[in-house]
């Protein structure tokens, strides 16, 4: 069956030179199921090749200076707002939320045809941050158009819960039991306010699709993460290239310290650097020091040092 072609319409979060499109798939335990797929506009003259952007938990894409970087460099960007996330959040009961990674499937192989297909791009590259970054390694490795995904980078791939594998495990466990038990405040409160210009930072973004309190998770989200981080330290690698990026130290605390700004209030880095390697055969890990969870909204240094990695990475 061919792909129908896209009805294109201005992105409002974005604004002028991005336009988006809703992907609509049948109903799941939530009720209507959407995903968004937003582009540049126009594509780029003669394009050297499209990426295609998959966000983390509690994310969306608004980081247009990403975007924008790689349409300088001869990209046409195409970043999925995923179901039940961002633009794509449309009242779910339970946001941010999925049973296992492969519900994102159906939007992932939406957008490669769309690229693909429609818009005549021979392959595509997978940029994936955070929890995004399970969904890109699982999708490259069995998805139906992973012939299509020829390399991967991964900005601060989420490969271990920082709370360590026993208590993951013990989530994922009751997670089997009672998936929509919740979890409140299940990341560091001072994350979204170290990137936000009404606290300590220096973006903006939407905060009804990603609250400065956060979302809850839920125990079913947690089984979810570990299903697919138990896959990557035990299931035959990746063959594609895949690049990893992540920032040369983690943070925390209670009360707010200016090193938060360069530092990864997430992740423990140091599972990124053990576990990175269990990705493929062919992984290249770069450490970006001063970088944030998200890299690309680092302090202006490490943002430039992260995006001139990738641009020469995927050159």
């Amino acid at each position: 069956m061919p792909t129908p072609t896209p009805l294109w319409v201005c992105d409002s979060e974005l604004g002028e030179r991005f336009v988006q499109t809703t992907l609509r798939f049948p109903p799941d335990y939530d009720g209507a199921v959407t995903a968004t797929l937003v582009r540049n506009e126009p594509l780029v003259p003669r394009a050297k090749g499209a990426v295609l952007y998959l966000h983390g938990f509690i994310d969306y894409f608004f980081q247009r200076h990403v975007a924008e970087a790689f349409n300088r460099a001869g990209y046409d960007f195409y970043a999925l707002d995923l179901r039940k996330h961002g633009r794509s959040l449309a009242g779910a009961a339970h946001p941010n939320f999925c049973k296992a990674f492969e519900e994102y499937f159906p939007e992932i192989t939406s957008a490669i045809d769309i690229i693909t297909a429609v818009e005549h791009h021979d392959a595509v590259v997978v940029n994936a941050h955070s929890t995004g970054a399970l969904s890109a390694a699982l999708y490259a490795k069995i998805g139906e158009r992973h012939a299509h995904v020829t390399r991967l980078i991964f900005n601060s791939p989420f490969l271990e819960f920082p709370q360590g594998g026993t208590l993951a495990h013990l989530g994922a466990l009751w997670g089997s039991l009672f998936p929509f038990g919740r979890v409140s405040e299940p990341l560091s409160p001072w994350y979204a306010k170290s990137l936000h210009a009404d606290f300590k930072g220096e973006w903006r973004f939407n905060t009804r699709w990603k609250p400065i309190e956060g979302f809850d998770a839920f125990f079913g989200w947690i089984r979810a993460v570990v299903r697919v981080q138990d896959w990557i330290r035990d299931e035959p690698k990746l063959e594609q290239p895949v690049l990893v990026l992540h920032s040369d130290r983690s943070g925390k605390g209670r009360t707010w310290s200016d090193s938060f700004h360069r530092a990864d209030l997430v992740l423990d880095v140091e599972d990124i650097r053990r576990l990175s390697p269990k990705l493929g055969s062919r992984v290249e890990v770069q450490e970006i020091p001063g970088g944030k969870h998200d890299l690309v909204l680092s302090e202006e240094a490490a943002r430039a040092r992260c995006l001139d990695t990738m641009l020469e990475w995927i050159a």
